[in-house]
């Protein structure tokens, strides 16, 4: 088992050469959508989009990282003129990812507090369905 202290003056670790904190290194979407008529002005579609974001580190010791997050959303609608309707998933396959990652600080002395680590809570999958008229 290794422990590695991520404060104080006795075990500093140098941040030269890691990567910013906070901030993942490496993001990609790809997406792609299918649009047909329907009959009359009405058109159908349906799109899926593929998001990656690459870890997270917490601070500039780059000890403590998120996980990679993998997120797969879909879409279908029908759409005229100026109305829309749509039914959505985000987070179709309910990966479990944290948002954000980042050690605990004071936010008075601007210190931070040893062995504390926040993480923010997943984004669960969802559905829904939305509606728009355009006046």
């Amino acid at each position: 088992m290794f422990c590695q202290a991520i404060i104080g003056a006795a075990n500093r670790v140098a941040p030269k050469g890691n990567h910013l904190p906070v901030t993942p290194r490496y993001n990609g979407l790809a997406a792609a959508q299918y649009t047909d008529a329907l009959s009359g002005d009405w058109r159908w579609y349906v799109s899926g989009e593929y998001v990656f974001s690459g870890p997270i580190f917490a601070d500039i010791t780059n000890v403590v990282e998120s996980p990679a997050q993998d997120i797969v959303n879909f879409r279908v609608g029908l759409e005229k003129d100026d109305v829309l309707v749509e039914a959505f998933v985000t987070n179709a396959f309910d990966d479990y990812y944290f948002t954000t990652v980042q050690r605990d600080t004071d936010q008075f002395r601007g210190t931070a507090t040893q062995g504390a680590i926040y993480v923010g809570p997943p984004v669960k999958r969802q559905f829904g369905v939305r509606a728009r008229y355009s006046f």
